[in-house]
């Protein structure tokens, strides 16, 4: 398996891509089969882009490590970025802005 390139920056990017509202962040387990009978393999994150009714961008997590280095820098850059914000007290029974339904949790426009 390829080993992926880690690239820090606190630079800005503006000229790297156009900005585009998100429209939902989907995140689901990934079964192998179309009945999901078997237990899930990949973790997908599924984002919908307003602009593009049609697009939608999927990330596919095939390890629980490449999934944790995801987890840990973004928590990483919320700390650098709001420093101030509340600690972060996950508790998976009260999602605060999604909706949760088996193998599937849905953020729509949480801002």
């Amino acid at each position: 398996m390829a080993q992926s390139r880690i690239t820090r920056s606190n630079e800005p990017q503006p000229d790297l891509v156009d900005f585009l509202e998100l429209d939902s962040i989907n995140i689901a387990a990934w079964c192998p089969d179309p009945d999901a009978q078997q237990p899930p393999e990949q973790v997908h994150l599924i984002l919908r882009i307003q602009a593009l009714a049609e697009f939608s961008f999927l990330v596919r997590f095939k390890s629980p490590a490449t999934l944790a280095f995801l987890i840990e820098e973004l928590i990483r850059y919320r700390r650098e970025v709001w420093p101030d914000a509340p600690p972060l007290d996950v508790d998976l029974n009260e999602l605060r802005c999604g909706r949760r339904g088996k193998n599937r949790v849905t953020f729509e426009s949480c801002t």
